[in-house]
């Protein structure tokens, strides 16, 4: 894998983690207990997770 390989599967796993993490949304869609009032967006992370995931495995 060339440097520049690297560097494009750097920049998918940036966006990946800057989509899962960047948003400061969570902090207000908690509720009394600390859950998530949104379930799908806990499923959106953890498909990102996966995706993160199969991304280290291929590479």
């Amino acid at each position: 894998m060339t440097d520049e390989d690297k560097n494009k599967v750097n920049k998918v796993k940036n966006r990946l983690k800057n989509a899962m993490y960047g948003e400061p949304i969570d902090e207000f869609n908690r509720d009394e207990n600390g859950l998530d009032q949104y379930p799908e967006l806990v499923y959106i992370k953890v498909q990102i997770q996966k995706a993160l995931l199969l991304i280290e495995k291929i590479v």
